[in-house]
């Protein structure tokens, strides 16, 4: 309904603007001037008081009492169940700011121990082009204390997790890093590294480095030391015979090849004694068989060090670690279980456990079955920092749960920052100063703002308002149910868990007095101007091409046309119901990751004989960053589908396709200087099909911003301020980025340039505060806190 005929006020769920929290500080412009005026306020949150709950206090239903029972892990004590365990962001040693904000919110939101992500302790051990920080010496000691000292001052414990990584490749350093034996590493894409085969010595002195490295951890500040000995590093190596094909003392027998794993632990202790905790980190089963390390094996493992440790973290996976991060795509919660219960009787010490845990009736049966002592989450604490605080408080419900897409992993994998699609705050704590819980008012929240487009980036960006206590925001759609790409995508196969993006989004409006959803209302740009608002955002979303336009030839198929009964696009065999005619469907997929795959699987499922083509050296190709790869080559033979890879289409005439080779052109660019720059040659191979898929190029919905734009003079008439555009509709992208644009907006709505996004803090700006507090992370904390913008 138009705002000039319905206003309603919000109630007030966020703190006022003379409140001098951290909520009052957030959102703010980019400092200007003397970097040592602006130390890092994001940096570690310490001592500021928590967001508050929405309406009246909730108490913690009794059913969930177990965990938040402390728990004794050798001589510290566990305030509740709730482990972050060791994982990854893409932060290195010289981004330790982000690193210490991200961990710090994890602390503030209830997690009982929060780790850092994998800590390298010897130059040999770089793992680049993975991006990881490191303890090599004592300037590492200054820069991981802050982390530590970040999640002090929220009552967590501070782990580490200390790791060696045999499959280096000497990006960095250049080195080569000690192994049982020289066996090149498993990889994928083809960056295959050597080692170098330890003598015993050298084994001795690897042992010696732990302990060292052990030592800074502790002189850090850190409570727990992780050692790393799963997913093939470190002891793991030694461990395996698959790495292992020595025939010495640390060979051999099952007893000599746990001889390093043994020498590790008792050197770290000797180094640390009691003033860390030691939880080693061991894989079950690493999934080789009797080629490997099976799960009898790793009980017996874990038998031998059981009087050596204070706690156990385990897990299942070598290097290729894809079921253990097990998207939701081919595996639900708690799937490790299993191995879990087989390794109680094993151990006396606590387990430590994960399996993207989400559910609190989950995790309480998990520990009341002595499955787990302590629940371990990394992509769950990820998704939602405030999980535990949020199951404390009786908010269950507000849980914002994984889903499971690995967006997580795979920005690691590929040797960037990690990002998450659930929460877009993951890992601009820091850079952009966001907080997952807590808005601040905008300054010009006196406006109505309507929301046209209801996907991902559009409910995102209307929560952000509404939260940010904007006067009226209306989120407007032309469909009958609200959701965008998110009502047709979490049908296909497998991907049902990719509906929490909505659900949780459809909770927390709910949730709120100012804003309204309104439906079935298609909006050109006359309607926007005559509805009332002071704003307009636009994210009208994407579409898949109906012409076939692709990456490859960056024009249309000829002869392709959805508008034809045998040629589909996703949407409409997904939302408008086109049916697929006849028995051979060819799937062209060009985008390389969620649609192409989801409809190759549906159509197998319908009993269509599906021949999947894409341009890319593998299916689905961006599963091998999401660690799913494997698992998609598996199911494409279990469908019988069969894969044309490197392939893509020329033209198609009467249902039949003609297909080129990628590189089929030969191997010469100039044959010689009389020649021209080469051409696609031959004449390809042409296919008949009943049914052409098309998961080829995406179109975003520009029409009605367009139009808009073009009618900019009749904005102040009208009483427009602005209007912004959001999502897919400025570019086709995956979900995390649509959400993550959504959310920018939402918070910058009120800068000078909405439109134009605030310059990110970078770290250099910052590390002045380092000396000005005299190399004291508790003194620059304080400094911090001091500067707040």
């Amino acid at each position: 309904m138009p705002f000039s005929c319905s206003s309603r006020l919000l109630t007030d769920h966020t703190r006022s603007g003379d409140d001098l929290s951290y909520a009052h500080v957030i959102g703010l412009p980019h400092p200007g001037g003397d970097a040592r005026q602006w130390t890092a306020v994001h940096a570690a949150r310490i001592s500021v008081e928590a967001p508050p709950s929405e309406g009246l206090p909730m108490s913690r239903d009794a059913r969930y009492d177990i965990l938040f029972e402390p728990l004794q892990i050798g001589p510290k004590t566990l305030p509740n169940r709730f482990w972050q365990v060791p994982q990854c962001t893409g932060s290195t040693a010289e981004t330790p700011l982000q690193n210490a904000l991200h961990r710090s919110v994890k602390a503030e939101g209830g997690w009982g121990a929060v780790f850092t992500e994998l800590i390298s302790i010897h130059p040999e051990a770089d793992a680049l082009p993975l991006r990881q920080p490191t303890l090599w010496d004592d300037d590492d000691v200054r820069q991981l204390s802050l982390l530590a000292a970040a999640i002090h001052e929220h009552d967590a414990l501070a782990g580490i997790e200390l790791g060696y990584s045999g499959f280096t490749r000497g990006f960095g350093e250049r080195l080569v890093a000690r192994n049982p034996s020289q066996l090149g590493n498993e990889v994928f894409e083809g960056l295959i590294g050597y080692g170098v085969e330890a003598t015993e010595e050298e084994i001795r002195d690897l042992a010696a480095d732990w302990a060292t490295a052990a030592r800074r951890a502790r002189d850090a500040g850190y409570d727990i030391i992780c050692i790393h000995g799963s997913q093939d590093l470190g002891p793991a190596r030694f461990l395996s015979p698959f790495h292992n094909k020595r025939e010495d003392q640390y060979g051999g027998s099952l007893e000599n090849r746990t001889r390093h794993w043994i020498e590790v632990v008792q050197a770290v202790r000797d180094a640390v004694g009691d003033d860390c905790a030691i939880v080693p980190r061991v894989s079950l089963d690493d999934l080789r068989g009797d080629g490997g390390v099976p799960l009898g094996d790793a009980l017996q493992v874990l038998r031998w060090l059981d009087p050596l440790v204070d706690a156990f973290d385990l897990n299942i996976s070598s290097w290729d670690w894809g079921e253990d991060i097990a998207a939701s795509r081919f595996y639900p919660e708690n799937h490790e279980a299993l191995w879990h219960l087989e390794a109680r009787n094993a151990v006396t010490k606590p387990i430590i456990g994960v399996g993207r845990l989400t559910s609190p009736d989950t995790m309480v049966a998990a520990i009341k079955n002595g499955q787990l002592d302590v629940i371990g989450a990394a992509r769950p604490s990820i998704a939602d920092p405030f999980l535990p605080r949020k199951i404390d408080e009786g908010r269950v419900d507000e849980i914002r749960e994984c889903i499971g897409c690995n967006a997580c992993i795979a920005r690691w994998e590929a040797h960037s920052r990690v990002v998450c699609t659930q929460n877009a705050t993951m890992m601009e704590e820091f850079r952009r100063g966001w907080h997952p819980e807590i808005f601040t008012k905008a300054k010009n929240h006196e406006n109505d703002v309507i929301v046209i487009g209801s996907g991902p980036a559009g409910l995102e960006c209307a929560m952000v308002l509404a939260k940010r206590e904007m006067r009226n925001v209306h989120l407007i759609d032309g469909a009958s149910t609200m959701g965008g790409v998110l009502r047709w995508l979490p049908e296909l196969p497998r991907l049902g868990d990719w509906r929490r993006l909505l659900d949780y989004r459809q909770i927390q409006l709910d949730k709120l007095s100012n804003i309204e959803v309104i439906t079935r209302t298609p909006m050109t740009p006359e309607d926007a101007l005559d509805y009332g608002a002071g704003y307009v955002v636009v994210a009208t979303g994407a579409h898949f091409a109906a012409d076939g336009t692709n990456h490859v030839t960056h024009a249309p198929i000829p002869g392709v046309d959805a508008s034809l009964p045998h040629i589909l696009t996703p949407e409409q065999i997904m939302l408008e119901g086109k049916e697929v005619p006849g028995r051979t469907v060819a799937v062209l997929d060009f985008d390389g990751y969620a649609a192409g795959l989801g409809l190759t699987e549906l159509l197998s499922q319908k009993g269509h004989a599906v021949t999947y083509i894409t341009p890319f050296v593998r299916p689905a190709a961006y599963t091998l960053y999401t660690g799913e790869l494997p698992n998609v080559a598996r199911l494409m033979r279990e469908l019988d589908v069969e894969l044309l890879v490197e392939t893509y289409v020329s033209v198609m005439h009467n249902g039949q396709l003609t297909l080129h080779g990628l590189f089929e052109d030969g191997f010469r660019r100039f044959p010689d200087a009389s020649d021209s720059v080469r051409e696609p040659g031959g004449a390809g191979i042409v296919r008949e099909f009943d049914a052409v898929v098309l998961a080829t190029g995406r179109r975003s919905d520009t029409e009605l911003y367009r139009g808009l734009m073009a009618r900019k003079g009749d904005w102040a008439d009208a009483g427009v301020q602005g209007v912004f555009r959001a999502g897919d509709c400025v570019s086709p992208r995956q979900l995390s980025e649509a959400i993550f644009d959504g959310h920018r907006l939402g918070r910058e709505f009120d800068s000078s340039d909405p439109a134009t996004p605030l310059r990110t803090r970078r770290e250099l700006s910052h590390w002045g505060a380092m000396h000005d507090a005299d190399g004291d992370p508790r003194k620059l904390l304080t400094l911090i806190q001091q500067d707040r913008r």
